[in-house]
């Protein structure tokens, strides 16, 4: 709630100053919520499940989808 507060009052001056980015920071924060709940049900889904062995392939699985979406943001694959 305290971030939520901060966001406001970021919009209300990014609006107060025309910058034009309020509705944007809006709805960027509301995706992050969306995602953050998403995640946590993920999580949840993987620690219920009884196998370590499941556990850790899905984390491994995750950290290397993650590692290569990182490196797609770059322009040589190196500096990932």
């Amino acid at each position: 709630m305290a971030a939520w507060l901060l966001l406001a009052g970021a919009a209300f001056w990014a609006r107060r100053e025309a910058l034009g980015i309020s509705r944007t920071m809006l709805i960027a924060s509301l995706r992050g919520l969306v995602q953050l709940l998403a995640l946590a049900l993920v999580l949840h889904w993987i620690f219920d499940i009884d196998s370590r062995l499941a556990q850790i392939l899905l984390i491994l699985g995750f950290c290397t989808l993650a590692g290569h979406t990182s490196a797609s943001h770059h322009k040589t694959g190196r500096h990932a």
